[in-house]
C-alpha cells in the first residue's frame, strides 16, 4: 500500500510541476501528435535548414562517419615505431592502472589506457571504448610479432560484439 501511495504522490508532483510551469499544454499536444502520427519520425533536420546556416558545424557535417567496428579505424594516424621495436614482451599483470600501452599494428598506433591490468581491461583510443585485451598465446602476455584479441563490452541490449583479432604487433611501448 505504501508503494502505491508513493507512486501516486510522485505522479501528482510530476503532473503538478507541468501544470505550474505551463508545460502541460505542450505535453498534451506532443502526446496527441505522437498518438495521431501516421509516419515514423526522422532524426534528420528539417529540409528548410541547411548546413550552410551553421558555418561552424557545416565542416563537421561534411566529414564521413567513422565506423568503430572496422579494424583500420582502430589505429591512430601513422607514427614511426620506436627503433628496435620497443619492448619485446609485456606482461599485462605487471602494469599499473592508468598506464598507457602503445602498440604499432599495420602502420598505425593503437593506444590502450589500462583500467584493470589483471583482467586486461582498458580504454581504447582514439575513439574511447572500454575493452578487454589479451594475447593470442598467453592471455596475460602481449608479444611483438604476435596478435592481440580485443573483446568489447556488451551493449545496452545485451548484445555481445564478436572478438577482434588484430596484428601482428610491430612495436610495443609504455
Amino acid at each position: 500500500m505504501r508503494i502505491l501511495f508513493a507512486r501516486c504522490t510522485m505522479l501528482f508532483l510530476l503532473v503538478g510541476g507541468f501544470a505550474l510551469t505551463g508545460d502541460a499544454g505542450w505535453l498534451a499536444r506532443q502526446a496527441e501528435g505522437l498518438l495521431n502520427a501516421t509516419t515514423v519520425p526522422s532524426c534528420e533536420p528539417p529540409r528548410d535548414v541547411q548546413a550552410s546556416d551553421f558555418p561552424a558545424v557545416a565542416q563537421d557535417m561534411e566529414q564521413p562517419s567513422v565506423d568503430v567496428f572496422v579494424t583500420p579505424s582502430l589505429a591512430l594516424p601513422a607514427e614511426a615505431p620506436p627503433p628496435g621495436g620497443g619492448e619485446p614482451v609485456v606482461d599485462l599483470r605487471l602494469l599499473r592502472a592508468g598506464q598507457r600501452l602503445r602498440l604499432w599494428i599495420g602502420g598505425g598506433m593503437v593506444v590502450f589506457d589500462m583500467v584493470d591490468p589483471k583482467t586486461g581491461e582498458a580504454i581504447q583510443q582514439p575513439i574511447p571504448r572500454r575493452v578487454w585485451i589479451t594475447g593470442t598465446g598467453n592471455p596475460h602476455r602481449i608479444e611483438r610479432g604476435e596478435s592481440i584479441v580485443i573483446q568489447r563490452r556488451p551493449g545496452i541490449s545485451g548484445h555481445i560484439p564478436p572478438d577482434e583479432t588484430v596484428g601482428p604487433i610491430q612495436a610495443i611501448t609504455m
